[in-house]
């Protein structure tokens, strides 16, 4: 008899709970569709701003635009050619002064030439200087003066002014020369 009771305080207990459950969620559900009826505007007020004061406010991030601006460090032809001479110029004037430079001074500069070099080579870009070569009228330089000596038996090219600048086996600047000739 003690097991029946048990039981059915058990089964009591239990119908409670449900009952209880469903009182609450009955009750939950009705507030809930009030609530959505705006009915309970100064509760949801007070709410809300408690909620508002709890939560911490965020500072907004500026947003930065970026502009996106093509930089082109593309070299111009006419910048290439220009630094073309100059290697040669410079690679003259360290042979016409050599004695005069220290070894270390020498090897500097020649290593700084050697460097636009390659970056010339790298182009397939040519210099080219006549200085000592043998002149003929079909060759593609202008002559800046032709110089009469009895030594020379056929025209020679005593000096470039400025060397023939080559690219892809075009020539993009015309050397300068002087000539002898008897």
């Amino acid at each position: 008899m003690a097991a029946v009771h048990s039981q059915a305080v058990f089964i009591v207990f239990l119908i409670l709970i449900v009952d209880s459950a469903a009182f609450i969620l009955l009750g939950g559900y009705y507030l809930y569709q009030q609530w959505q009826k705006d009915k309970f505007a100064s509760i949801k007020g007070f709410f809300n701003t408690k909620v508002q004061k709890v939560t911490p406010e965020v500072p907004e991030i500026p947003v930065i635009q970026q502009k996106v601006i093509f930089v082109d460090l593309s070299p111009k032809s006419a910048d290439i050619v220009e630094l073309a001479v100059e290697v040669w110029r410079i690679k003259n004037r360290i042979t016409s002064v050599g004695g005069s430079l220290t070894d270390i001074q020498r090897r500097g500069l020649e290593s700084s030439i050697q460097k636009f070099a390659k970056f010339l080579d790298r182009n397939d870009i040519k210099i080219t200087d006549y200085t000592g070569q043998k002149y003929n009228e079909g060759m593609n330089v202008d002559v800046i003066s032709f110089e009469k000596s009895d030594n020379v038996k056929t025209p020679m090219i005593k000096e470039t002014v400025e060397p023939s600048i080559v690219c892809k086996d075009h020539i993009i600047k015309r050397g300068k020369i002087i000539v002898i000739n008897n």
